[in-house]
């Protein structure tokens, strides 16, 4: 199987939780036979295609960027090449210029929504862009959420219950580096005992991960 994942940045141009939860899902992947490519925006794409961990990212040009929305005049051409070769198409949600290309692209492939927040800081452009976004998240065959209590939060997915399945983000272990005997020695002194640290909060997932 052949798998596009679509989305408006990837590694290694930008490092947030989506890039890395779409870094995740394409290594992992590959164990059961899965091929996955990814098509991002990128503000310098050269090169124009970068191996990355057993799986291609194909970088275009980022035209303009508006309300954190990034635009693309190479994108309809692209998406349509890559999806003309893919059997699964992964979106990765919020971007509306994505949402876009889909419908203008005409591509009738099976397609997953990755559903990683709801769209909170453009409130004002939200009214004017709800009903196509509706439209766009209706159309997948499937939707992906992290999370019951996300579901259970978010009035945009309510209903859509149906076409709804629940995948937490999973975090390889392997794929960290390991921290040296003298790292570690080291803060054992600074903090002797027991204790508990947050790694990381996952705002646009609604789960936090500790350690």
């Amino acid at each position: 199987m052949r798998i596009l994942h679509f989305f408006k940045t990837a590694l290694p141009d930008t490092m947030g939780g989506v890039e890395q939860v779409i870094h995740q899902i394409c290594q992992g992947s590959q164990r059961f036979g899965a091929t996955c490519e990814v098509l991002a925006l990128s503000r310098n794409p050269s090169p124009a295609i970068i191996e990355l961990g057993g799986y291609k990212v194909h970088r275009i040009k980022e035209t303009f960027n508006i309300a954190s929305t990034g635009f693309s005049l190479q994108a309809w051409s692209k998406f349509r090449e890559l999806a003309e070769q893919a059997d699964l198409i992964n979106y990765h949600f919020p971007w509306p210029f994505m949402d876009v290309i889909h419908f203008a692209s005409g591509t009738k492939k099976p397609s997953v929504v990755s559903y990683h927040s709801d769209i909170v800081n453009q409130r004002q452009l939200l009214k004017l862009y709800r009903p196509f976004q509706n439209r766009f998240l209706r159309s997948a065959n499937r939707i992906i959420v992290a999370s019951p209590n996300y579901l259970e939060s978010s009035q945009v997915l309510a209903p859509l219950r149906e076409k709804i399945s629940i995948i937490p983000i999973g975090l390889d272990k392997s794929t960290y580096p390991t921290p040296s005997a003298n790292r570690l020695d080291d803060w054992a002194e600074k903090i002797p005992g027991r204790f508990f640290y947050s790694l990381a909060c996952c705002v646009i997932t609604k789960v936090c991960i500790f350690y």
